[in-house]
């Protein structure tokens, strides 16, 4: 679908603007800062972390900018070293890749925060980028990176987090644009189509949701939720005149087919099963043909 035609995708600021942050940084000179969160490689944000990081780090090869990318867990950082070095070899500055880009600090979580806001003040880099999932050393790292006048772009599915991003980053990526960010940075015709058939699940089980709601608020305003079995149960049975038949006092379970004209169910056992008597208080009750 995506190699046929072109498929619209939502303009994200966040993303359109890391063009920005990087041409900011070669400008002036200074280095980027990226992070990938504080889970490691099972994590998905973390996974979509490292994959905006192949992309940042495309871009910042062909502008001869220096990456930085601090660590606090050895199997990301050696997941993500790969990536930057393909990143490299994609953009032609193999030469460039550098080893130490990568680096580990610690996995204590205000140890490493401490060591990151050091590399801030010392550094100042230009663009700052908090990718994944956060706690805590959100606010510390992005008070931190404002202090120093970098741009900072974050991308969190950390919805206890979040309001931090909002308030000190610049562009903040909120829960299923940090997994978009992918597909929509590169414009791959794959990715984009699965992107759009994960819409269209999406579309699916709302519509599913919504039918079931629909038959639910129809099953308790006529007080009976087996309403909602027959009202299927009739559905399929196009054919015949639907009525839909509503009590109280019903206590087999089980599904039955309503009788197609209530009239005709009165005084009579009708090919549904369901009759209608009358009752010792003049109300009819429904009575069941076992």
């Amino acid at each position: 679908l995506a190699k046929r035609k072109e498929i619209f995708l939502r303009r994200i600021p966040g993303l359109d603007a890391v063009d920005e942050a990087i041409g900011r940084a070669t400008e002036l000179g200074k280095p980027i800062l990226y992070m990938t969160g504080a889970h490691d490689m099972n994590d998905p944000s973390t996974i979509a972390a490292a994959v905006i990081l192949g992309r940042v780090a495309k871009k910042a090869a062909a502008y001869e900018t220096e990456l930085l990318v601090p660590h606090r867990e050895p199997i990301t950082m050696a997941v993500c070293q790969e990536i930057t070095k393909q990143a490299y070899m994609e953009a032609g500055k193999p030469d460039l890749f550098k080893d130490d880009a990568n680096f580990f600090i610690t996995s204590d979580q205000f140890s490493y925060t401490a060591a990151v806001d050091g590399i801030m003040l010392r550094r100042k880099p230009a663009a700052n980028f908090f990718m994944g999932s956060y706690f805590a050393e959100s606010l510390l790292l992005t008070e931190t990176g404002a202090s120093t006048g970098a741009i900072q772009i974050a991308g969190t599915d950390s919805d206890h987090q979040l309001p931090f991003f909002v308030t000190t980053c610049d562009y903040t990526l909120i829960g299923e644009e940090l997994y978009a960010a992918s597909a929509y940075l590169s414009k791959e015709p794959i990715q984009i189509g699965t992107l759009r058939g994960q819409d269209l699940g999406k579309a699916f089980v709302l519509g599913v949701i919504g039918v079931g709601t629909l038959l639910a608020t129809l099953a308790v305003i006529t007080g009976n939720n087996r309403v909602t079995v027959q009202f299927l149960y009739a559905m399929r049975r196009s054919d015949r005149t639907l009525a839909l038949v509503g009590f109280d006092d019903f206590e087999y379970e089980g599904s039955f087919k309503p009788p197609r004209i209530v009239a005709a169910a009165r005084g009579a056992f009708s090919d549904s099963g369901l009759a209608l008597r009358p009752g010792a208080a003049g109300q009819d009750r429904l009575f069941m043909n076992y």
